[in-house]
C-alpha cells in the first residue's frame, strides 16, 4: 500500500517592495497629470513625531483632511552633486530620493 503524500499550495509570493500606507492626506500637489499626495503616518507612541510618506499617484486618492489607506511599491532613485563650500568642497554628495507608488499604477 503507497503513502498518501498531501500537497501544499504555496501562497502568491509578496515582493518585498509592496507596503501598506495608512495616513491623513496633508497636502496634495498635481503637476504635469501626476499627483503629488503627502500622508501624515501615525506616530509610534505618544512620545514620536510622526512620519511622512510621498505618494506619487495616476488619479487622485483623496482631498487634505481625508484619512487613506493604500498598498505601494517603493521606487526611487539616488542623486549625486558635488559639494562647492565649506571643509569638504569637491566631494560629492548623495541624496535618496524615495516615494510610494499605488500598485496597479
Amino acid at each position: 500500500m503507497s503513502e498518501v503524500v498531501h500537497s501544499i499550495k504555496p501562497t502568491p509570493s509578496v515582493s518585498s517592495n509592496i507596503i501598506h500606507i495608512e495616513g491623513k492626506i496633508d497636502h496634495v500637489e498635481s503637476y504635469e497629470g501626476k499627483h503629488y499626495i503627502e500622508v501624515i503616518l501615525p506616530a509610534a507612541d505618544a512620545y514620536s513625531a510622526p512620519s511622512r510618506a510621498k505618494i506619487v499617484s495616476a488619479r487622485p486618492l483623496g482631498s487634505v483632511g481625508q484619512e487613506i489607506a493604500v498598498e505601494c511599491s517603493l521606487q526611487g532613485y539616488v542623486q549625486t552633486f558635488r559639494i562647492n563650500n565649506g571643509v569638504r568642497q569637491g566631494q560629492q554628495g548623495r541624496d535618496v530620493k524615495t516615494w510610494f507608488v499605488p500598485v496597479g499604477q
